[in-house]
């Protein structure tokens, strides 16, 4: 869809959603191989905290990715209505504008 300012290619954006949403469900996967107990002496609890903590961050990073791209295919979809919408109406105004063949001008 092109504007007079604008382009914007609502397939490309739906392409990158799909991407982003692999992203996310990638690091969402992989969160978990962080949930570690390593043998770390007697640091071991403390470091098995902190890898935990860090695995539930990796986790809700990766749900915000996936919510990111799932806006980002409603944006594309809601802009394509929109636009079309607006198109439709426009053509419907020029018409009701333009004289009609062999009327008066």
């Amino acid at each position: 869809m092109t504007g007079d300012a604008y382009e914007v290619d609502t397939a490309l954006v739906g392409q990158l959603a799909d991407t982003v949403s692999g992203v996310g469900s990638t690091v969402h996967d992989d969160a978990g191989s962080v949930r570690v107990t390593p043998d770390a002496g007697r640091s071991s609890d403390e470091v098995a905290s902190a890898f935990n903590d860090l695995s539930a961050v990796v986790a809700g990073l990766a749900a915000q990715v996936g919510g990111l791209a799932d806006a980002a295919e409603v944006a594309a979809g809601r802009y394509d209505t929109a636009d079309e919408a607006a198109q439709d109406r426009f053509a419907q105004q020029q018409a009701r504008q333009s004289p009609t063949p062999g009327g008066p001008r």
